[in-house]
């Protein structure tokens, strides 16, 4: 009993295996600002990343590191204010379990172009990486609402991740498309044959929007001239009949998914209860 009791005692005096750190790299053209935020914490920053600069910490364990006591939410923008369109860098430290850190971007918080690295793109180095290159609308690898929870990976703590803003080696984060959605076209019917046209969409559909086109309708009276010319005793008459043809047109419309009014929680053990600035 008594070797079992001092075995016990030496485990407890072991150091615990050294935390890996949470690392943002700025190969942006102009600087960043950054903010941490967790329930025990708070919020704190802006700390500011110079263009080429870094900003690094150790993974923080908030509380006991409990999942209920949640995670790290390391907000970034281009802006000067921790509101409004900004892309977080999130990652949750666990006292137990394995993987026992939890880790993703979201950008719940921005959309489209109106993210903050939409021009530059980024690449979070880890075991899975979460690659979005420059101008891509919706990127599928990160939380683009709050229950996306494909964008979350597990790894161990003695790990490191990095995050390259504006890629790796700057300028580029990876080949990537754009996603986007075409606008509408718009064509004339014949007064004997009226056909709506058919808008070119992107073929990719993110969880966080709805493409729907609406039914074609007619938008207004089109007045068509057709001039026929005819001879009669060596002249040339000319006739102008004046017809009406209808202009039809096919909207497409993109609806962004209604956010929940729900808070950014997980639906896994690691989830983060930080406040996500919704607006």
């Amino acid at each position: 009993m008594q070797s079992i009791t001092f075995a016990a005692a030496i485990l407890a005096a072991l150091p615990l295996a050294s935390a890996g750190k949470a690392t943002v790299i700025n190969n942006c053209d102009s600087g960043v600002n950054l903010w941490t935020a967790d329930t025990s914490r708070g919020q704190k920053g802006p700390h500011s990343v110079s263009a080429g600069g870094k900003w690094s910490e150790e993974y923080y364990m908030v509380g006991d590191g409990d999942a209920s006591n949640g995670g790290v939410s390391i907000k970034l923008t281009t802006g000067n204010d921790c509101e409004g369109s900004i892309t977080q860098f999130e990652y949750t430290y666990s006292a137990s379990g394995s993987p026992n850190l939890w880790y993703d971007i979201s950008n719940v918080n921005c959309k489209g172009d109106a993210c903050p690295f939409y021009s530059g793109g980024f690449l979070l180095d880890g075991p899975t990486p979460v690659d979005c290159g420059p101008l891509t609308l919706v990127c599928d690898k990160v939380y683009n609402l709050w229950n996306d929870d494909l964008a979350t990976h597990g790894m161990t703590s003695d790990e490191d991740l990095v995050l390259y803003l504006c890629g790796k080696d700057g300028g580029s984060a990876g080949s990537s498309a754009s996603q986007s959605v075409a606008s509408s076209s718009v064509a004339v019917s014949t007064p004997t044959s009226a056909a709506a046209t058919t808008p070119a969409t992107s073929t990719y559909v993110s969880p966080s929007t709805m493409i729907t086109a609406t039914p074609s309708s007619p938008a207004a009276d089109v007045a068509v001239a057709n001039v026929v010319s005819t001879e009669e005793d060596g002249e040339v008459v000319t006739e102008v009949v004046t017809e009406y043809a209808t202009e039809y047109a096919t909207a497409v419309v993109t609806q962004w998914a209604k956010r929940s009014p729900e808070p950014h929680v997980h639906r896994r053990a690691h989830q983060h209860n930080h406040p996500h600035w919704r607006k």
